[in-house]
């Protein structure tokens, strides 16, 4: 049986909520620029949120965006 991951106890207070608001909203597209200088930070905040947030908008929108191809690069496998 597969177990959920634990969601975050902190959220909204947590250290990736902070770099998503700093974007100012969920549904924002990170420009090939952004994703290049803010690559590690990016990925490292999205699987965090994709696995870990409690809000399934978030969670859902934080896996869309790891699928950008952009992303592949700096994916670690």
């Amino acid at each position: 049986m597969k177990r959920e991951p634990a969601r975050c106890e902190w959220w909204p207070h947590c250290g990736c909520r902070q770099r998503w608001h700093f974007e100012e909203d969920p549904d924002t597209e990170f420009t090939p620029e952004d994703i290049e200088m803010y690559a590690a930070t990016l990925i490292r905040m999205l699987e965090c949120v994709a696995s870990h947030c409690p809000d399934k908008r978030y969670r859902e929108h934080a896996v869309t965006q790891l699928m950008h191809p952009a992303f592949t690069p700096y994916r670690q496998h």
